[in-house]
């Protein structure tokens, strides 16, 4: 079963009809990936697949059992049906969803402003102050960034170059309580995310990879930081508002389905906006110094 919280939802229950569902509900199958970005097939980068070998080794040594297999994940994770190729594609694109969500909030004029206002506007309004609203924002966007690659350096592929969002997503700052606005969008986007991973590392868990499900959970770990900072930046108290992260999917194809209005434009209420995923060299740019290190 779902672990659900106060002020949070199991996004699988939820429909259209509720106004304050997370994700309308999906009106068309979730397309499986098909082409990578970079033209091909990428091996694991030696660092990156060493760190995660080796945690790996230490998980499976913890678990009294090597490697990490079907006696160490939930029964129920047995019965999902994701290939690593899968699980790899779903959450590349997912990291890509990620990728324009922050970049499109970060040129938005509405959203970043100029001048000190209501948060509701704008996020120099913001119990933080807009500079270092701006700056996390930056930050994150950047480990979405890195995310992707380390994926597809593991041989996720994609063939999304482009998602849909409410045009009000973008209109400005708003709150984690109002719905369709920036930061609610944040908050229910990361929370979805935190539960997409966590839904990953049992499959990895089960196919018998711990190198990846380690590398799923350090994953999850930042997507737990980014829900944070948006109810930082949102003024929200207490930050901390869950002991347990919410476990929304009981397998990454749930996931899948549940966001398939960003794929598609279809189940959104009122207006759409179609935003195309930004390149490296736009990242970069709008990033600055604001880098994320590998740790």
């Amino acid at each position: 079963m779902p672990i659900t919280n106060k002020g949070l939802v199991d996004v699988r229950t939820l429909s259209s009809g509720d106004e304050e569902a997370p994700f309308p509900a999906a009106h068309a199958a979730f397309a499986a990936p098909i082409a990578s970005e970079a033209g091909g097939r990428a091996a694991p980068t030696r660092g990156l697949f060493v760190k995660g070998a080796l945690a790996g080794g230490v998980v499976a040594a913890l678990a009294g059992a090597a490697p990490l297999g079907l006696s160490a994940v939930a029964p129920e994770a047995t019965t999902c049906k994701e290939t690593v190729q899968d699980v790899l594609n779903t959450t590349l694109t997912f990291e890509r969803l990620a990728m324009t969500f922050y970049h499109a909030a970060l040129t938005s004029a509405a959203i970043v402003g100029s001048t000190r206002g209501n948060a509701a506007n704008s996020l120099q309004g913001s119990r933080i102050g807009g500079a270092r609203s701006i700056a996390h924002l930056q930050t994150a966007l950047d480990q979405e960034r890195q995310h992707a690659r380390f994926l597809m350096d593991y041989g996720a592929m994609v063939q999304h170059t482009s998602f849909y969002f409410p045009t009000m997503t973008f209109e400005g700052a708003g709150y984690t309580s109002r719905s369709g606005t920036f930061l609610w969008s944040l908050d229910h986007l990361e929370t979805a995310f935190i539960g997409i991973y966590l839904a990953a590392v049992i499959r990895f868990g089960a196919l018998g990879h711990g190198d990846l499900a380690v590398t799923m959970g350090r994953i999850l770990g930042t997507e737990c930081e980014h829900r944070a900072l948006g109810r930082v930046i949102a003024g929200d108290d207490p930050v901390d508002n869950v002991t347990l992260e919410v476990s929304s999917f009981t397998c990454v194809g749930d996931a899948a389905k549940t966001l398939n209005p960003f794929l598609t434009g279809a189940g959104f209420k009122g207006a759409t906006r179609r935003v195309a995923v930004p390149s490296q060299a736009d990242v970069a740019r709008l990033v600055g110094s604001n880098v994320s290190t590998e740790m």
